[in-house]
């Protein structure tokens, strides 16, 4: 799967929009397009529906590690923000396991929201919005708000870079708000 190009699709917009029917001119093509964009349309929504998938997985009481295997890299590499407490880079498939389960001994449920996918290049940028609640307590964690900026190898998610906001993680790509 490639991710080239630069696409912007909300969250709510996937959910909402309805089919659409390109129509056939009369060479028998798709009016207005050319199969090597349909082509590239067609990808990314297959990416966007992968990447839905992705965070539905992390969302999940129990993180099903088999499925999520499906869409990460072996060798995915995790840049964790400096200003957090469990800051730095987890490299590898088995330590992403590690960090999360460490992560998982202070929260009993995660969740994260995408609000939008930005496609840039062979980069997605995904401002999201991640919480949970305590182990045992059942407390609320507070909602954050970060921006996470994945790249794809080889149709897996093989590098994952967290950014405090959606400026610094446009910036890091090359683009801008």
């Amino acid at each position: 799967m490639s991710w080239a190009g630069h696409a912007r699709v909300g969250r709510k917009a996937i959910a909402e929009r309805p089919a659409v029917d390109l129509g056939v001119d009369r060479r028998g093509g798709h009016a207005g397009h050319t199969p090597a964009r349909d082509t590239g349309r067609a990808m990314w929504q297959e990416n966007v529906k992968r990447l839905d998938r992705v965070f539905e997985l992390l969302s999940e009481p129990e993180t099903d590690w088999e499925a999520l295997a499906e869409f990460l890299d072996p060798d995915i590499v995790w840049e964790v923000r400096a200003d957090f407490p469990d800051a730095g880079v987890y490299t590898g498939y088995d330590r992403l396991r590690r960090f999360s389960d460490a992560f998982d001994d202070a929260l009993e449920q995660t969740w994260y929201r995408p609000l939008e996918y930005i496609q840039a290049g062979s980069h997605v940028v995904v401002p999201l919005r991640w919480g949970g609640l305590g182990k045992g307590s059942q407390t609320p964690f507070a909602e954050h708000e970060e921006t996470w900026v994945l790249t794809l190898r080889d149709g897996r998610i093989s590098r994952v870079r967290e950014y405090a906001t959606k400026h610094d993680a446009l910036e890091a790509v090359g683009l801008r708000e």
